[in-house]
């Protein structure tokens, strides 16, 4: 070992070093975790601030995320609950949402002498009068689909349309019946030809019809789950009809 001008002792370049104290390494090694362990801690502080308590104080009024059948929540009503009943059908509904275009000619308009998905003229295994005390309608159809809405005096009214047409269908063999959960009330029914489904939203009942062959049962709830994609902003629309309308 020699001495540099300085007085400080060095060693020679082909001097291995001093071998550490096995001690000293282990508490290096100590030292070491518990830093990493606090910067672990650290970032998971961080991202629970960050990711975690704005979900937890979110208020669920403002949350748009998606409700059964994948749709947005629609607003809640929020006008009192009414004394008289709009039975008037404003022409520029959107009747045609979505409907197919036709191969051709020009897409139909909706309007109230076009026949649409012709409820007044159904029967269900001999049951008919389906478009007694309608107040007003409006009507569209291209190629296999047709669409058809009615407005009745009040809820009541166009409950018991929607009760009549669930009761003659459940007398039919061929006809199969099934709850939907839209608007107020709604009907799927499933025949060997036709689909059809019935929403109703205050005293407004809208129809939804497709005709067409369906290999399966299975074949024919997705059929009624398509239209009933249609149906959902179609039942938001009806709103003005309900018993507390937006």
């Amino acid at each position: 070992m020699s001495e540099d001008s300085s007085g400080v002792a060095r060693r020679p370049a082909d001097e291995a070093p001093a071998p550490l104290d096995p001690e000293d390494v282990r508490r290096r090694s100590a030292r070491v975790r518990r830093w990493q362990n606090l910067g672990a801690l650290v970032a998971l502080v961080l991202a629970v601030a960050i990711f975690v308590l704005p979900l937890l104080v979110l208020d669920p009024g403002e949350s748009d995320g998606p409700t059964k059948r994948g749709r947005a929540a629609a607003p809640e009503p929020t006008g009192e609950p009414r004394t008289s009943w709009e039975t008037a059908i404003d022409a520029d509904f959107p009747l045609d949402l979505a409907l197919p275009v036709p191969a051709r000619g020009q897409q139909p308009t909706p309007s109230p002498t076009a026949r649409g998905a012709g409820l007044a003229d159904w029967d269900l295994c001999g049951t008919r009068g389906f478009g007694e005390g309608v107040e007003s309608r409006l009507g569209v159809r291209s190629r296999g689909d047709a669409r058809e809405l009615v407005t009745l005096e009040d809820d009541t009214a166009a409950g018991e349309l929607v009760d009549r047409i669930g009761e003659a269908a459940d007398g039919c063999d061929s006809v199969a019946v099934a709850d939907r959960d839209l608007g107020d009330e709604a009907l799927d029914l499933a025949g060997p030809r036709t689909l059809s489904q019935l929403v109703r939203v205050g005293n407004a009942v809208l129809v939804l019809q497709r005709t067409g062959t369906w290999s399966s049962g299975e074949a024919a709830a997705v059929g009624l789950d398509q239209m009933a994609a249609i149906a959902a902003p179609l039942a938001d629309e009806l709103c003005g009809y309900a018993l507390h309308p937006c």
